[in-house]
């Protein structure tokens, strides 16, 4: 999805969830700018997470990758 802002930053929120297992890990990265991080959370199957991400002014693409253990 592409969106607009003015803003210096935004908040991603979402959900994920694995049938066995636990999530263990979110992490987030903006290719653009190499700004990147780690969302704490707690392990389990199911997960609600909200990450505040910095933006560079032009183009910024946003990757979040969960792993489960």
């Amino acid at each position: 999805d592409t969106y607009s802002t003015s803003a210096d930053k935004v908040t991603l929120s979402g959900s994920a969830s694995v049938p066995s297992g636990q999530i263990t890990r979110l992490v987030w990265d903006n290719i653009n700018s190499g700004d990147a991080g780690i969302t704490p959370i707690s392990a389990g199957q199911n997960l609600s997470w909200s990450q505040e991400v910095p933006l560079k002014v032009g183009k910024n693409e946003i990757l979040l990758t969960v792993t489960d253990g």
